[in-house]
């Protein structure tokens, strides 16, 4: 078989595969007219009804959709009404916001200084009160040296008032010593008394008692003084159970006290010896 003879069927049985659905529709729907015809009418007739309802629908779809917008715009309005009001409040905030931090940065610079300020003092507090305390220590030492002074012008007044006494007891002597010489004087003028006589009648040392306080080498204390008539250069005679121990001649008087030189002594001198003027003894 030749090549051209094979093409020939080739193409044969592509057209008889291509034509053979459309002659077998054609041949099958031709009869079928009428009833296809009915059929499209009623698919026709649906879709009209359909069409009419889908358009109602469109126009419920559409006025819902109409309220829908309003709804949505009025809300738009609102939100944006809302949004202008947030706004302007979040402005003020902000404003405020601002306020507050210059007030809070005031604060805290008032808070340096106030801390600044409160350290400056507690350090002024602090020499302050070490100054106080040293004030304090002063005045104590002050107290004492007051009261150590008033001691000392108490027991000056009391030294006073018994030198006050003794100038007066040595007054009252020395008053009745002229009165005496006076009288002595005259009678000598008048012949009555002489000298040698006068001079034996001239009043005696006085009685005077006392005790051995202290004793250091050749020295002795006695607990009378020139309240008691003690004078310098007086000699009192120590004695110890009526037996003689020595002899003390006054180099030191005080007020009530007196010291002086121990002389002839046959025994030892001790604290708590008596002592008496040569009066005192002849008495």
């Amino acid at each position: 078989m030749s090549t051209l003879t094979k093409i020939s069927i080739v193409v044969l049985a592509l057209l008889i595969l291509v034509f053979a659905g459309p002659l077998i529709q054609l041949a099958t729907t031709g009869p079928n007219w009428k009833r296809a015809y009915q059929s499209e009418k009623q698919r026709r007739e649906l879709a009209e009804v359909m069409a009419r309802n889908n358009m109602l629908l469109s126009q419920v779809w559409q006025r819902q959709y109409e309220a829908l917008k309003d709804t949505y715009d009025q809300s738009v309005r609102n939100y944006s009404s809302t949004i202008s009001s947030k706004d302007d409040q979040i402005r003020r905030l902000t404003l405020q916001l601002a306020e507050c931090t210059g007030q809070q940065k005031e604060m805290a610079a008032l808070m340096k200084a106030a801390q600044q300020s409160r350290d400056k003092q507690f350090n002024l507090n602090k020499i302050l009160l070490r100054q106080l305390d040293e004030k304090r220590k002063e005045n104590i030492k002050l107290s004492d040296l007051v009261r150590t002074l008033q001691d000392k012008i108490k027991e000056n007044l009391a030294n006073i008032e018994v030198l006050t006494k003794s100038v007066r007891v040595l007054q009252e002597q020395i008053a009745e010593r002229e009165q005496e010489i006076a009288r002595l004087r005259k009678q000598i003028e008048q012949g009555g008394i002489k000298p040698t006589e006068a001079a034996a009648v001239a009043p005696k040392a006085p009685k005077i008692e006392a005790t051995v306080t202290a004793v250091k080498g050749d020295i002795a204390s006695l607990n009378v003084g020139s309240a008691s008539g003690v004078k310098k250069g007086m000699e009192f005679i120590i004695y110890r159970d009526a037996k003689f121990v020595a002899n003390l001649r006054i180099a030191e008087v005080g007020v009530s006290s007196c010291a002086g030189f121990i002389e002839d002594a046959q025994r030892p001198v001790m604290v708590n010896d008596k002592a008496t003027t040569a009066a005192g003894l002849q008495e």
